[in-house]
């Protein structure tokens, strides 16, 4: 596909840095900031933790002056959406200043509690490790943006887009991925943890998420559209395979790995709503019921999965309980592995495990193949090392893990500087790649912040795979739609 520039200019709004002042400003707040994270890191080396309510004060305080403070683009919703990410499964600390532990319930999901939740000291360490790397990640978001110039110009792509049949093709293709990565049975016949998918046996766990971003595609290709006629079929087609994937292959099977599509289709139908128009409180309004509905869904799922196959029927809950859910159990991950450190039950891996990830970055499925073994697999895995856990893997507990809390306010830094930089991006560059990649991070934020840096190597490689699919795939011409899309077409005519 061949992207052409349009010569575009746009009334963007100056960014957090505009003028000398503001950015002299930034610049002080962000040493500010990186100075109190380096300092937490010299007392938690110390041995000198900071007391439980201090580290919660100043956790809560950033968070909340992140979500505030922090604007990279329009609305950055990116930037928000990981902060959350990172920061909600600490939510539970917040039970030790009336309780004497962390509780989520007598049981979590079969697991009795362990000793660290009722531990003051690792609960107190733990909270300030957490701490240092909401500075990190905030200070990287900052870094981002320090150099944002005065004005932006809005940078518009003339593209091509697909023709009905290859749209089809990429439909089939994402249901394909989404049915063999299912559990074959519903909740209605198996247990979700019983039900085996059609790829067990062969290790191509990618499969999902390339399903997700395939129709993430279907999205952004529809937003492309021109032709009035052509754009509602493509409409159609893309609600047809949201419903198969969300419905039918994931909540009716158990599962909600969907669940970062589902916030990424709801985010780019937003945003690219208020571009092309004024804000529309309407559409935001339908966008906040969606979210209410799709969590409200998720929480069913949640609770019915491992029961409804013994009654062949799914019955509504007798109550919810919208403090606990995945992110309780991601935090059992940052509580052992402080834990391990504060017994001397684990060392320092001085970066072994960041390379292990660099020699896993062959595909699975390949290595299976010729018989080779990968450093990182599912059955051993850093998730698999923590005594008390299910399997996710918090995205501290990595940078913990080699380089203790100095790799953990540094790599959440570079996390927050990269997250920053493409928010930047989807608001001075409007092309179907960027639009791509800013609805694929949706796609496997949730995973790679709660399950570990591995779901974010795959999910950039499935990426790339998507979207050579789609520059190769043959395309239709531009289409103007209106006639400000007619004298774009006729500039573009006659500069090429």
């Amino acid at each position: 596909m061949v992207n052409r520039r349009v010569d575009t200019v746009t009334s963007a709004v100056p960014g957090p840095y505009a003028s000398r002042h503001k950015a002299t400003v930034s610049f002080y707040v962000f040493f500010l900031i990186s100075s109190l994270a380096i300092i937490m890191c010299i007392f938690f080396e110390a041995e000198q933790p900071f007391p439980l309510s201090v580290s919660l004060t100043l956790f809560a305080g950033i968070v909340i002056w992140g979500l505030w403070k922090v604007k990279l683009s329009k609305y950055s919703i990116l930037t928000r959406t990981m902060i959350i990410l990172y920061s909600l499964p600490f939510i539970h600390c917040f039970q030790h200043l009336w309780h004497e532990r962390i509780v989520y319930s007598d049981r979590i999901w079969g697991l009795a509690p362990n000793p660290y939740q009722m531990d003051l000291e690792i609960i107190k360490r733990m909270t300030m490790v957490g701490c240092i790397g909401a500075f990190g990640l905030v200070v990287g978001y900052f870094s981002a943006g320090l150099k944002r110039q005065k004005k932006t110009k809005m940078l518009f792509y003339v593209s091509k887009s697909l023709d009905r049949p290859w749209f089809i093709f990429i439909a089939a293709i994402s249901i394909f991925f989404s049915w063999i990565h299912a559990p074959k049975e519903t909740i209605l016949f198996a247990a979700y943890t019983t039900s085996e998918n059609w790829l067990h046996g062969i290790n191509f766990n990618v499969a999902g998420i390339l399903s997700y971003i395939f129709a993430t595609l279907l999205l952004v290709d529809m937003f492309n559209e021109r032709v009035p006629q052509i754009r509602k079929f493509k409409r159609a087609v893309t609600l047809g395979v949201f419903v198969i994937i969300v419905f039918w292959l994931q909540f009716m099977r158990g599962d909600r790995e969907c669940a970062g599509m589902i916030v990424g289709f709801i985010v780019l139908y937003f945003l690219n709503q208020s571009n092309r128009f004024r804000f529309n409180k309407k559409r935001f309004v339908a966008v906040i019921i969606l979210i209410v509905i799709f969590f409200f869904m998720a929480q069913v799922v949640g609770q019915v999965r491992s029961s409804s196959f013994i009654t062949h029927q799914i019955t509504m809950p007798d109550k919810f309980n919208i403090i606990s859910g995945t992110w309780s159990a991601a935090l059992l991950t940052p509580l052992s592995v402080v834990g391990d450190f504060y017994y001397n039950l684990m060392e320092p891996r001085w970066g072994k495990t960041y390379w292990d990830y660099f020699l896993s970055l062959p595909p699975g499925i390949l290595t299976q193949l010729i018989g080779i073994e990968r450093p990182i697999e599912k059955t051993h895995c850093p998730g698999r090392e923590m005594q008390y856990g299910i399997g996710g893997t918090h995205a501290m507990v990595v940078p913990f893990m080699n380089f203790k809390t100095f790799g953990v306010f540094f790599m959440l830094l570079i996390y927050g500087f990269f997250i920053g930089k493409l928010e930047m991006k989807m608001q001075d560059i409007n092309s179907i790649k960027i639009w791509l990649l800013y609805g694929s991070f949706f796609v496997f934020a949730f995973r790679w912040f709660w399950y570990g840096e591995m779901y974010l190597i795959r999910g950039i490689m499935a990426f790339y795979v998507v979207w050579l699919s789609y520059r190769l795939l043959p395309k239709l011409s531009y289409r103007p739609r209106s006639e400000h899309s007619r004298r774009d077409q006729k500039w573009v005519n006659n500069t090429h």
